[in-house]
C-alpha cells in the first residue's frame, strides 16, 4: 500500500476526489479552525495574522486532541485546497494520523 499523502483539491467541473481520500477543508471536522484574519480565544484574545501563525495554532490544537482523534484518517490521503509543496495543516494531520500506535497494555 502507498504511503498516505496530501492531495490538491479542486473546485472545477469533472474533478473527482480519488479513492481512499478524505476532505480536510473548512467547514468540517478536519478543517483548520484558525483562519487568517479571524479572532480566537486562545490565552486571551488572539487575531490570526498570517499562515505561519495559523499553522502553529493548528499544530498546538491538533497535538492537544485526545488519543485516537485522528484515527479515522490513518492510511487515508487528505485533500485540501492548499498548493502542493506549501505548508498546510494537512501535513500536520498526516503526521499525527499515521504515527506509530502506542502499545496497548495487556488485559
Amino acid at each position: 500500500m502507498d504511503e498516505p499523502k496530501r492531495i490538491k483539491r479542486y473546485r472545477r467541473k469533472g474533478w473527482r476526489m480519488p479513492e481512499n481520500t478524505v476532505s480536510i477543508t473548512r467547514p468540517g471536522r478536519w478543517g483548520n479552525p484558525f483562519k487568517v484574519g479571524t479572532e480566537h480565544m486562545h490565552n486571551g484574545e488572539l487575531k490570526v495574522i498570517n499562515g505561519a501563525q495559523s499553522l502553529e495554532l493548528h499544530k498546538q490544537w491538533a497535538e492537544a486532541q485526545p488519543p485516537g482523534f485522528f484515527e479515522p484518517l490513518r492510511g487515508k490521503n487528505l485533500a485540501c485546497y492548499c498548493d502542493e509543496g506549501k505548508a498546510c495543516h494537512g501535513d500536520i494531520i498526516l503526521q499525527l494520523a499515521n504515527r506509530p500506535r502506542e502499545p496497548q497494555p495487556p488485559d
